[in-house]
């Protein structure tokens, strides 16, 4: 049997001179935040253990959002699956979820926010092309994290924030077109055999300790139908391929 227990109303903000409340609702091992027509997801409390299913609503209303640090310090989930009405991965959410080994993020996931999935047990991730952000230490010190699926940051991913991947251990990753900036040591993993990025343009702007382990970088460009590449060893850039003299990437 369901445990079920509606709690006190809270306050959310005051407009006027009327206060305007939530209701939580508790339900098994999760808390739902009422705002309005629409409800905000939470765990009930930091025991919840294996697999955690996220339902796409809740006594006729539409669940669109996890809860800041909702489930973080939670360590005994193994899983989540997220409906499809959440776009956003807010900060902390994961945080310290030490036995989250997998997590599905949908096509219509926008944007993860800062230490999202820090310090989780994440083994590999799979990003949507719907997603245009990765913030701050979103997996900083996900020691187990091997993979990204494909080696692909998401075709439409504009930031890559500082430390995102510090300390994991990826040893490869395909940095897309529509990337404009990447932070400062977002990919200073713990993997001595982090062997490569790959760039798709040469106008990308990357912080000099974005990059650190990777034994080289390269740079693919199509000049007049020829495609070429720079190459990076430690701090030294070498072309390679084709006949073009082109500028190398130039890291900020």
């Amino acid at each position: 049997m369901k445990k079920k227990v509606l709690l006190s109303m809270v306050l959310l903000t005051m407009v006027g001179a009327s206060f305007v409340f939530a209701q939580q609702i508790t339900d098994g091992n999760l808390t739902y935040i009422q705002t309005g027509n629409t409800l905000i997801v939470k765990a009930a409390n930091k025991n919840i253990t294996g697999h955690v299913t996220i339902p796409d609503s809740y006594q006729g209303k539409n669940v669109v959002a996890l809860d800041t640090s909702g489930f973080a310090g939670c360590k005994e989930i193994t899983g989540v699956t997220i409906p499809n009405r959440i776009t956003k991965i807010p900060v902390s959410v994961f945080k310290d979820c030490t036995k989250l080994q997998s997590i599905t993020l949908h096509n219509g996931i926008t944007e993860i926010f800062g230490s999202a999935f820090q310090n989780s047990g994440l083994l590999k991730i799979r990003f949507p092309d719907s997603l245009t952000s990765i913030g701050d230490n979103a997996f900083r010190d996900c020691k187990y994290l091997y993979e990204i699926e494909g080696a692909n940051i998401g075709k439409n991913v504009k930031t890559i924030g500082a430390g995102a991947f510090q300390n994991t251990w990826i040893d490869r990753v395909w940095i897309r077109e529509n990337v404009t900036n990447i932070g400062a040591n977002a990919f200073n993993t713990g993997n001595p055999k982090f062997l490569a990025v790959n760039f798709a343009k040469a106008n990308i702007r990357f912080a000099t300790s974005s990059f650190p382990n990777a034994q080289n970088l390269w740079q693919m460009y199509s000049k007049d139908g020829k495609t070429g590449r720079y190459l990076r060893n430690g701090t030294t850039w070498a072309y390679e391929g084709g006949t073009d003299s082109l500028p190398p990437p130039n890291p900020r």
